[in-house]
């Protein structure tokens, strides 16, 4: 099988750096219309929630790509809360919770319908930006890594950290978790650390 990749169009943001895109992870079953969400985030401190119901419609009734005129995505939502830029962005595997991290050291949790989005919470405890973060499938909790040189668990309920990992000589930037959901890496300086997720 083949795999190829055509351009449909760019969309801007605002002036300043784009630095994270996640589109909503399908849900079995779902025919809500936040399924054609995305989110992104910025240097400039926003989240911007994205609409592309009209782009997934014209992809399925048509094949004739170019036809389309950058009109397919609109941007619904703009959310602000954090003080400083935004690293990275993410969407919870089955409940409507956007988790965000910051250079302001914060993570924000917002919850979204599909007519309105609100910031909902905020978790503090590390000590420099916050790089990454992600939601763990099978628990809901919250993994995440910074410039702090930790990589940490937190409960989304009640916001309390469940873990830490300390490497006192590298900066982690990035995390990716194993599909199976029990392996995670996490990338810092000069590489990157595999961790087992114990359950």
């Amino acid at each position: 099988m083949e795999l190829s990749v055509t351009h449909l169009h760019k969309y801007h943001c605002r002036a300043q750096s784009l630095c994270d895109v996640c589109a909503v992870p399908s849900r079995k079953g779902s025919h809500d219309v936040t399924q054609n969400f995305i989110v992104s985030c910025s240097l400039d401190a926003t989240i911007r929630l994205w609409d592309f119901t009209v782009l997934r419609k014209r992809l399925t009734e048509s094949k004739e790509l170019a036809s389309f005129g950058g009109i397919e995505i609109e941007c619904i939502r703009v959310l602000e809360g954090h003080e400083r830029g935004i690293n990275w962005v993410c969407f919870h595997p089955t409940q409507n919770y956007i988790a965000s991290s910051a250079d302001d050291r914060k993570i924000k949790l917002w919850k979204y319908t599909s007519e309105v989005a609100w910031e909902d919470s905020e978790i503090k405890g590390h000590t420099h930006n916050v790089s990454c973060v992600i939601f763990d499938p099978k628990t809901g909790h919250l993994i995440s890594n910074s410039e702090d040189k930790t990589v940490r668990i937190w409960n989304i309920q009640s916001k309390a950290q469940v873990d830490i990992y300390k490497n006192l000589g590298q900066r982690h930037w990035i995390l990716a978790l194993q599909k199976s959901g029990y392996m995670l890496a996490s990338g810092h300086d000069d590489g990157f650390e595999l961790f087992s997720l114990n359950r």
